[in-house]
């Protein structure tokens, strides 16, 4: 920590090493209609990261963290299409086995800015730019969205509260199955949550609707993400 006139400064380096778990070795079951076949030859991952950011105070009514990361790995755990000989069928099929990736580089920026410009009232805003490459090939690594956003704001006033989280990830530019679903549509992901509160004495009661707009979307090819859902909560403590 190194205090400054314009906040406080961090840094940090480390070095760590992922093993690969049982179930990336040793999976056998299907996924997006294809054979998941195990790996038992997978290496652990290893890695070295960097990290330097700053936290300052904006008067007496917000604070402003960021941080810029680097992340230099190898023999990175991803899921990749396989050609194998089928025994039965005699020709060969794609199947999808955990393999390692010889190298790849995450880096990018983490900020966010939480603000109380009432006494009941906070709200944060959260943004995150992350570029991860496959540095063997030079391409995008899968299933890791460029921009993600988050909004949330929560307002009290007497024994009621009310919130929401509106959280927006960008389209996925590369998924790792690009040869079956690479002309299925992708979509960037746009999803409120609110919420309601009430609380009394030892008495509660809480409110919550996710995916309050019912946005139809999916991270994963042909996996639908949960729609809209309401749930009521009633505590009482005694």
């Amino acid at each position: 920590m190194f205090p400054s006139h314009v906040g406080t400064w961090r840094a940090s380096a480390g070095r760590g090493f992922r093993a690969p778990t049982l179930a990336e070795r040793h999976v056998n079951t299907r996924a997006f209609g294809f054979e998941v076949i195990p790996n038992p030859g997978l290496h652990p991952e290893t890695a070295w990261s960097f990290e330097v950011g700053n936290t300052a105070s904006l008067a007496s009514w917000g604070r402003l963290d960021a941080a810029l990361f680097w992340t230099e790995a190898r023999q990175l755990l991803e899921p990749t299409f396989v050609l194998v000989v089928d025994s039965v069928a005699k020709d060969t099929v794609q199947k999808i086995q955990i393999q390692n990736v010889s190298r790849a580089r995450l880096r990018g920026l983490d900020a966010s800015l939480a603000v109380a410009p009432l006494p009941a009232l906070t709200a944060t805003i959260a943004y995150l730019f992350l570029d991860a490459r496959d540095l063997a090939d030079d391409s995008l690594l899968a299933f890791r969205p460029k921009h993600l956003l988050t909004l949330s704001a929560d307002y009290r006033w007497r024994t009621l509260s009310v919130g929401g989280d509106f959280r927006y990830t960008s389209r996925i530019e590369r998924i790792e199955l690009e040869p079956v679903f690479g002309g299925d549509p992708r979509v960037s992901a746009k999803v409120l949550d609110v919420r309601a509160g009430w609380q009394r004495g030892s008495l509660s009661a809480r409110l919550l609707v996710a995916n309050a707009l019912n946005y139809i979307y999916n991270l994963v090819p042909r996996t639908l993400e949960p729609v809209r859902t309401a749930s009521v909560v009633l505590t009482w403590t005694y």
